[in-house]
């Protein structure tokens, strides 16, 4: 029975499309999230009309991946060393 649902989550995640709809969708979360005053929700609704077009399951993993890379950006602490350097006018 476990065998069986690991199989079938493996076929659906391990999917190149999915992966790279993830992917993209991260990047755009990350992009998201570096900008001031944007929400990450708000670039989850925003990404909500491209996957009109998509199956559920890509759907959800872009619109995961949007969120997911918007929370890493808004934790300081995974970026900061480049944030460090952008922001310091100082650091040589």
């Amino acid at each position: 029975m476990i065998d069986v649902i690991l199989q079938a989550f493996a076929s659906i995640v391990l999917d190149p499309v999915t992966l790279g709809l993830m992917f993209v969708g991260t990047l755009a979360g990350i992009l998201a999230g570096a900008i001031p005053g944007f929400t990450i929700a708000m670039g989850v609704i925003l990404t909500l009309p491209f996957t009109f077009g998509m199956t559920a399951v890509q759907g959800l993993a872009t619109m995961l991946g949007v969120f997911v890379g918007g929370f890493s950006f808004k934790k300081p602490e995974l970026f900061r060393l480049p944030l460090i350097a952008v922001s310091n006018p100082n650091a040589s």
